[in-house]
C-alpha cells in the first residue's frame, strides 16, 4: 500500500515543487526524519521579519519525528539547523528560480493559567496540584504524549474550555480567579487576562 502511495504521489508532483502539497510531499518522502511539514505560499520568515504577503517567497516550516527521540524537547519540537539546511538544498533543485525559498522552524506560543485552586479533601495539594499541571499540558500538548492528536498549526483555546477540563478532574473541588495569559515569541512582557487566545501566525504553534 505504501509503495501504490508513493507512485500516485510521484505521478502528480513529477518531482517538482510547484503547488504546496508538492512540497510538503517531496520532503516527508526524501526526509524520514521528519513527521510533519508546513508550506506557506506568499510568506516570508526570515530572522523574525514575518510577512504573510510577500509575493515569490515560499516558507516551508518542519517538525521531527518524535518517536524514539530522547534528544528533542517535546514541547517544543525544533528540527536541526543541518536537516533544515539539506530540506533547503532539496527543495532548491526541484522548485522555480522564481522562488525565494526559507525553510526554517515554527514558533512556539506559550498559555499561561493563574488560578486559585482547592482540592477535595484527602488529597495532598502539593502531589496533586502537579499533577493537574501535567494533565493540563498534555491537554494543550498530546503530541508530547504520546497521543494520536496531532501538532497543530495555528488554532485558538477557550478559557472555558480550559476551566472545564480543571474542574472535571476528580480531585479539584473547585478553582477561583482563573487567569489566561498569550506569551507570544515577540511580546513576552505582555500579560493581559483573555478569554479566547489566537495563535499570532500561520507558522505558530500555541
Amino acid at each position: 500500500t505504501h509503495f501504490y502511495m508513493r507512485v500516485n504521489e510521484r505521478l502528480r508532483h513529477k518531482d517538482r515543487a510547484i503547488t504546496i502539497w508538492d512540497y510538503e510531499r517531496l520532503v516527508l518522502e526524501a526526509f524520514p526524519e521528519i513527521h510533519r511539514v508546513k508550506c506557506l505560499n506568499h510568506t516570508k520568515y526570515i530572522n523574525k521579519d514575518y510577512n504573510e504577503v510577500a509575493p515569490g517567497h515560499v516558507t516551508v516550516i518542519t517538525i521531527p519525528d518524535l518517536v524514539n527521540r530522547n534528544d528533542i524537547n517535546p514541547l517544543r519540537p525544533y528540527t536541526n539547523a543541518d536537516t533544515l539546511d539539506q530540506v533547503k538544498e532539496f527543495l532548491q533543485k526541484r522548485i522555480s528560480c522564481h522562488v525565494q525559498l526559507n525553510v526554517c522552524n515554527p514558533v512556539f506560543e506559550d498559555v499561561l493559567l493563574e488560578f486559585n485552586l482547592k482540592l477535595f479533601s484527602g488529597y495532598e495539594f502539593s502531589y496533586y496540584s502537579n499533577l493537574l499541571k501535567e494533565n493540563i499540558t498534555a491537554l494543550l500538548s498530546p503530541w508530547a504524549y504520546g497521543k494520536a492528536d496531532d501538532i497543530r498549526f495555528g488554532g485558538k483555546i477557550e478559557k472555558s474550555v480550559l476551566i472545564n477540563f480543571i474542574e472535571s478532574q476528580y480531585y479539584v473541588d473547585y478553582i477561583t480567579d482563573v487567569k489566561m495569559y498569550h506569551l507570544t515569541e515577540n511580546n513576552q512582557a505582555t500579560l493581559t487576562d483573555e478569554d479566547e487566545i489566537t495563535a499570532s501566525m500561520a507558522i505558530s504553534i500555541l
